[in-house]
């Protein structure tokens, strides 16, 4: 394979899959580190996400490709500044060991040392950290503020070097009417690997203030070298922390899916896992940065343990929609998502009609987002089971249409929610004595899931037990002795499999 032929099948097949995915909503990146994971999983390199930032129709994935392609320049020229200062401070320190005429030096700093001082390596190393540091404060200002610098600033670096290494045109004006502040903040840290503090005052200064940046950020570039030197440690180290932080995620889903046995279990057991649970939840928010959305799974683990208390879970619903808001803006598949699965926690406590209207904001945002998405369908469907749940088989009857009319556009015919959603229409036809109707939906089901046998065995079993309830109602018993048959073999299959 040549160059070219290299060329056109990154371009015309990874880059199409990889953007399927994500038009999918199959993959979801939160941030840099997640987009970076994505493209290099999926074999292309991260210098194309000016090409994805093109192709892709999803407003979130291009914000933050945008945001991704400012923090990598960013983090260029925050490197070469930084190089830049300390050749100069080297040269400045080595003049003044040489003479003492001190107006000869450009850092105040340096003045204020003796030769002893000088030659302190503690001394230096603080000096030239506090020097980086405040380099770096005019270098954030310059870039999250205002004023004719910043304008130049923007056309000039920012804007040229994403065109020179993505092969983008930003619009450098864009940034005036950003949403996704909180992003770029995160984006900045991930990849100039620099700490400061993210504060409601500063994003609503940016591209608002001059100064949005107060206290000095901590440019962690000696810390960096360090873990270069130390390699072997650094990486033993790092990998260890991970593994504890898989470890700690792993056992919060162990104890929250043993939680679920309080429906059945006793009370004081299930009580004591449901304290674990939240315990578990809390530890997992330590790992996480305060306001990134990586916070939100361990939150929604404590908002399920906190259903028999609504104003409390109330409150944590409320801390999720607010780094929903300051990270992503005012639109973003996330906020459908959590309204969904809120609405599914309220509908589970009893709470039906909060529940409906959580159904009924996802459905607008995922709308709002989406002309037309296999998303608006299972939202349709969950607002379906709600109805059904509450005997009001007429607007059931309605959503589930129209969660199948969706999936039939989006071309999912073969898919396992399809055939899902043709099982409740099923049941629901089954519940109004439309025995023939209901029957032809689930023998569609089961022909679907056929094909799934392995991984929705127990999806299967059920679709099976109620075409049998339906062919016992229609009198059809050679057909429904030949599924009770099948349906013994499928049992005796998946107990051996288990």
């Amino acid at each position: 394979m040549n160059q070219e032929q290299a060329t056109n099948f990154l371009q015309n097949q990874l880059l199409n899959d990889l953007i399927s995915k994500f038009e999918s909503l199959e993959y979801l990146p939160l941030d840099s580190t997640q987009l970076s994971e994505q493209l290099h999983q999926s074999g292309i390199n991260v210098k194309y996400i000016g090409k994805i930032c093109q192709m892709c129709s999803l407003q979130h994935i291009k914000d933050l490709c945008i945001c991704d392609m400012i923090s990598r320049v960013c983090k260029k020229v925050l490197r070469n500044n930084a190089a830049d200062l300390m050749k100069n401070l080297k040269y400045q320190l080595s003049q003044k060991l040489q003479s003492d005429q001190s107006n000869i030096l450009e850092f105040s700093m340096i003045q204020e040392l003796n030769t002893k001082e000088v030659q302190d390596i503690k001394i230096v190393l603080e000096l030239s950290s506090n020097l980086i540091n405040e380099s770096c404060l005019d270098f954030l200002n310059l870039l999250l503020g205002v004023g004719k610098e910043s304008d130049i600033f923007w056309i000039q670096i920012i804007q040229k070097q994403i065109w020179y290494d993505y092969s983008y045109n930003l619009d450098v004006t864009s940034r005036f009417s950003m949403q996704y502040k909180g992003m770029l903040l995160y984006s900045l840290q991930q990849q100039c690997d620099i700490s400061f503090a993210i504060s409601p005052a500063l994003i609503n200064g940016m591209f608002k203030e001059s100064f949005p940046l107060k206290e000095k950020p901590q440019f962690n570039v000696q810390q960096k070298a360090y873990l270069l030197n130390t390699s072997k440690i650094a990486r033993k180290s790092k990998r260890k922390n991970i593994m504890n932080q898989e470890q700690l995620f792993q056992s919060l889903k162990w104890s929250l899916e043993l939680c679920l046995l309080r429906k059945e279990g006793d009370d004081v057991f299930s009580y004591l896992l449901c304290e674990e649970s939240c315990e578990n939840a809390n530890k997992a928010l330590c790992f996480t940065k305060p306001g990134h959305p990586s916070q939100i799974k361990p939150l929604l683990q404590i908002i399920q343990m906190s259903m028999d208390n609504l104003d409390t879970a109330l409150q944590y619903f409320e801390q999720i929609l607010q780094i929903l808001d300051s990270y992503f803006g005012s639109s973003h598949p996330y906020y459908f998502i959590i309204y969904s699965i809120f609405g599914h926690y309220l509908m589970e406590s009893g709470y039906f009609n909060e529940a409906l209207n959580l159904y009924e904001s996802a459905l607008q945002c995922a709308i709002r987002l989406f002309q037309s998405h296999q998303c608006i369908a299972d939202i349709y469907s969950d607002i379906g089971q709600l109805y059904f749940s509450r005997k009001d088989c007429s607007n059931a009857s309605i959503n589930y249409n129209k969660a199948v009319s969706i999936f039939e556009k989006c071309n999912q015919y073969q898919s396992i929610k399809y055939a899902n959603i043709l099982l409740l229409l099923g049941q629901l036809l089954q519940n109004q004595q439309q025995n023939e109707q209901a029957a032809q939906k689930v023998e569609a089901a089961i022909n679907i899931l056929q094909q799934f046998e392995y991984s929705q065995t127990d999806l299967l079993m059920e679709a099976i037990k109620l075409l049998i309830q339906i062919c016992n109602c229609q009198n059809r018993k050679n057909k429904s002795n030949q599924l009770s048959l099948e349906l013994q073999l499928l049992q005796i299959r998946h107990s051996i499999m288990q």
